[in-house]
């Protein structure tokens, strides 16, 4: 079998298992229901219900691509881990890296057919209420898309070498630390005390900058964002992402199983 090949297995398993999680459909339909409702937002919104629709809506597809990343990342390779199944998986033709590579695109997989459900009936709901498509609704799901790629990577690199549940509440931090990474420069300079100015220019370049990723407000307000932010802010994700997984992959080399 081919490295490919190999890879394909093992996020065909994870994507195949996955799809037995209840909680995902629970998340489905409360997410699709701020949509669904959205006509009766003007009730308390005095006629800003469609803005209120894209920002819940939006709100819901980012929640539901950061429980997949968290909760499902940091589970798949613990679980093996911890039931010693990886060691049955690896004695085959089957490499630790090609092992890692597997987990994070049966992840990514879940949380694609989670968001495109929730993504497709959201832009439909929203082209049937206000006559149009929006094409920046587009572009915000494509960049939490690649959000969700990089905290993937980040949730199974910290599941390498921590338990499952504290992976998720490290991978949890992350996620909340990298919404406010644009604001640690501005702390760095303003910090009285060499220690936080340093941990503060320290995070800012360790930890991804999931603001890139968040054009919400933009949406919301109907301004249009440049191609060309969301092709960087791609190429920023695959880069990040990429080097993440470079090192998962070599930690998870020389781990003893």
């Amino acid at each position: 079998m081919t490295p490919v090949h190999n890879v394909l297995v093992v996020a065909q398993g994870t994507f195949v298992r996955q799809l037995r999680n209840k909680i995902l459909y629970m998340l489905i339909i409360v997410c699709t229901c701020f949509v669904g409702v959205g006509s009766m937002y003007h009730i308390l919104t005095l006629d800003s219900e469609v803005k209120l629709m894209r920002d819940l809506a939006l709100a819901g597809i980012s929640l539901m691509g950061m429980v997949v990343a968290i909760f499902i990342g940091s589970n798949e390779v613990g679980k093996e881990l911890r039931e010693g199944t990886v060691d049955a998986l690896l004695s085959k033709p089957l490499g630790r890296d090609q092992f890692l590579l597997g987990k994070f695109v049966g992840t990514l997989w879940v949380a694609l057919v989670n968001i495109a459900i929730i993504g497709v009936g959201f832009l439909v709901v929203m082209s049937f209420y206000e006559g149009k498509i929006w094409v920046d609704l587009a572009r915000s799901v494509i960049l939490n898309v690649f959000e969700v790629g990089v905290l993937v990577s980040v949730a199974i690199f910290f599941t390498t070498f921590l338990p499952e549940a504290v992976s998720a509440v490290v991978t949890f931090l992350v996620f909340l630390l990298g919404h406010g990474a644009h604001m640690l420069p501005m702390i760095s300079e303003k910090a009285d005390h060499m220690p936080t100015e340093v941990i503060a220019k320290g995070l800012y370049y360790l930890i991804p900058n999931f603001h890139h990723f968040n054009i919400r407000a933009a949406v919301g307000h109907e301004l249009e964002v440049p191609w060309s932010y969301v092709g960087f802010t791609i190429l920023y994700g695959l880069f990040y992402t990429g080097m993440v997984l470079s090192l998962a992959s070599l930690i998870f080399r020389k781990r003893e199983l």
